[in-house]
């Protein structure tokens, strides 16, 4: 039986666009205020090796949205994904609850709550819930009297709305629904974040 060459990538084989590789992956790590040390996670760790070649391979099968991927079942028939984000790589039970809302407010819209999802860096989607439910045991117990809103990912329904994925402890577990943009947000909700 004859034995097939391994077919290199371009990128491999060529050592400039390698660099450039490296380089682009290296300067969106420190915008974020990573550091060399957080760059060497990707030779020690295959499970964030495996998550950005995911990343990478999104849209591959025709979708666009990580949603439509690694989460698809949780979404409602007829609904469909008008924005996503990438899966967050986070330890569950690190997690923390974080209020959005600013000194002096009772309430926020769900477009400046959206806002401050990314301002702080906050900004899971529909995979990361559906990872935290699967992990849901890991959850912290301080989380238990929030409602945990998931802005990285808006959804229409059939009717034209749209919505965002959250969570919610309910009957000794965590549960999953939707709720629609046209709310207010306020103290009873709190974002999951891991820093």
């Amino acid at each position: 039986m004859a034995r097939t060459k391994q077919q290199k990538s371009e990128f491999v084989s060529g050592l400039g666009t390698g660099f450039e590789f490296v380089k682009a992956i290296s300067d969106e790590v420190r915008k974020l205020g990573g550091s060399d040390d957080d760059l060497r996670k990707v030779i020690t760790q295959t499970a964030l090796r495996r998550k950005i070649a995911e990343s990478i391979m999104v849209g591959r099968d025709g979708s666009k949205f990580p949603s439509l991927v690694h989460a698809a079942e949780l979404i409602p028939e007829g609904w469909t994904v008008v924005e996503d984000v990438v899966l967050s790589s986070f330890d569950v039970s690190g997690l923390k609850p974080r209020s959005f809302l600013k000194e002096r407010e009772t309430s926020i819209s769900s477009e400046q709550m959206r806002k401050r999802a990314a301002e702080f860096h906050c900004n899971l989607g529909l995979s990361d819930a559906k990872r935290m439910l699967a992990e849901q045991d890991k959850i912290p117990v301080e989380f238990r009297d929030f409602y945990i809103p998931f802005p990285g990912t808006v959804l229409r329904d059939p009717g034209g709305d749209l919505s965002v994925p959250y969570l919610f402890f309910y009957g000794g577990r965590w549960r999953m629904d939707f709720v629609w943009l046209g709310n207010d947000w306020d103290v009873s909700d709190r974002f999951a974040c891991s820093e």
